[in-house]
């Protein structure tokens, strides 16, 4: 697979490629994506990136800070709480324009019941929840109204949820119906489905040979 370039500490993608104090651009060692991924209905939508080093999060990259992984009993723990989500996907789009963020944006989001999140797509008819959302999803719906949420350009993105005092990574962006509906609730990959294969994967990679 290719490497492609990652860019560390950036909020400013107008700025991309310069040395800009504080941001790390490296290339990727390696690529993972998950093996039960399903193009059809984004289920398993995960990948995992190795970095070419290890951060020093306590040296020269203290300015940067690891993504808190959930625990695998915190699953039920996101329902119902606000959280946050991010990315530079578009801020505005229509038949012929678009309008690309260029500053990192976030946005606040509910996280509803898996029950309430799959009733709300099985009711719009759509695609990807003709046959329902599966255990590796989980929903994030905008508090701002029609018009906000993720977009074209956003997937990949962190869902956050603070708990017990610390940003835990909850879901990354995967899919939507239609950009700021709010009648179809973001589709996030839900991080605690995978934990088992996130954690194989980077035991092999770090096993001595």
């Amino acid at each position: 697979m290719p490497r492609i370039r990652v860019v560390l500490g950036a909020h400013d993608i107008t700025r991309y490629g310069e040395l800009v104090s504080g941001q790390v651009l490296v290339r990727s060692r390696d690529i993972w994506i998950h093996p039960m991924f399903d193009v059809k209905r984004f289920d398993y939508d995960y990948a995992l990136i190795q970095l070419p080093r290890p951060l020093n999060f306590t040296g020269k990259d203290s300015h940067l800070a690891p993504a808190c992984m959930p625990k695998a009993n915190e699953s039920k723990v996101f329902e119902n709480m606000d959280c946050m989500v991010s990315g530079w996907g578009l801020i505005r789009h229509s038949e012929n324009l678009r309008y690309d963020a260029k500053i990192l944006q976030k946005l606040p989001v509910h996280v509803p019941s898996q029950a309430a999140c799959n009733r709300a797509w099985l009711a719009g008819g759509v695609a990807n929840g003709a046959r329902g959302l599966t255990s590796r999803h989980i929903c994030g719906a905008t508090t701002r109204g029609e018009g906000s949420g993720v977009c074209y350009g956003d997937s990949g993105g962190p869902l956050q949820c603070h708990l017990n005092d610390r940003w835990v990574l909850a879901g990354v962006t995967s899919f939507v119906r239609y950009c700021g509906a709010s009648s179809h609730p973001n589709v996030f990959a839900r991080v605690t489905a995978v934990l088992n294969w996130i954690e194989a994967v980077r035991a092999a990679r770090t096993s001595p040979a």
